[in-house]
């Protein structure tokens, strides 16, 4: 792992984030809501794969990991790693708005690795802008997915979330943005 590139670290870590993802829903396909509501919280928190020396949860991999020790917004706790974890060596310097389109939206269909990285992450913000993303005109508003309201942390405060948006967006819809002022509408329905 220490010889690992930045870009090396992150493809390793969203792959194997995703392998963890896929892994609980395996494990929780059978159980009513209820029953997976449970489990996943306990197993995101408690349960993990240990890699070289260290044992990685799904929110290590998440919030100490790929959002460079940040912490959760939804819980509001300190940071994952105390100072001394060794696994601070391992954190991954990228765009946490990225980051987290990656990992919330689970919009890739296909493995990350360094020869396709950027291209990829490129796409999956464009497939999730896209998706997440419808203008009212006749009521002036915009309705954007809730991530940007929870991920607020990471994303600022709307001009820079409208901003990011934008980026994303086909042509007519950026000049849309681009030319109209809009009421934002944090969709619960397009969280992810």
């Amino acid at each position: 792992m220490d010889k690992l590139k930045n870009d090396e670290k992150l493809c390793f870590f969203v792959n194997i984030f995703r392998v963890l993802d896929i892994h609980v829903n395996v494990l929780t396909a059978w159980m009513t809501k209820e029953e997976k509501e449970v489990y996943e919280f306990k197993f995101l928190n408690n349960k993990g794969y240990c890699i070289g020396a260290f044992n990685y949860t799904v929110i290590d991999i998440h919030h100490g990991i790929l959002r460079a020790n940040n912490p959760s917004p939804v819980t509001q706790l300190k940071e994952r790693f105390p100072p001394n974890d060794p696994r601070k060596a391992h954190l991954v310097n990228y765009d946490p708005r990225v980051i987290n389109i990656v990992i919330i939206a689970g919009f890739m269909d296909i493995a990350l690795v360094p020869q396709n990285m950027e291209k990829v992450l490129e796409d999956t913000c464009k497939r999730f802008v896209e998706s997440t993303t419808t203008f009212d005109t006749t009521n002036n508003m915009i309705h954007i997915s809730l991530c940007y309201k929870i991920y607020d942390c990471d994303f600022g405060p709307e001009p820079l979330i409208l901003n990011f948006i934008k980026k994303y967006l086909p042509e007519t819809s950026a000049l849309l943005l681009e030319t109209q002022k809009f009421i934002v509408h944090y969709d619960p329905s397009k969280r992810y």
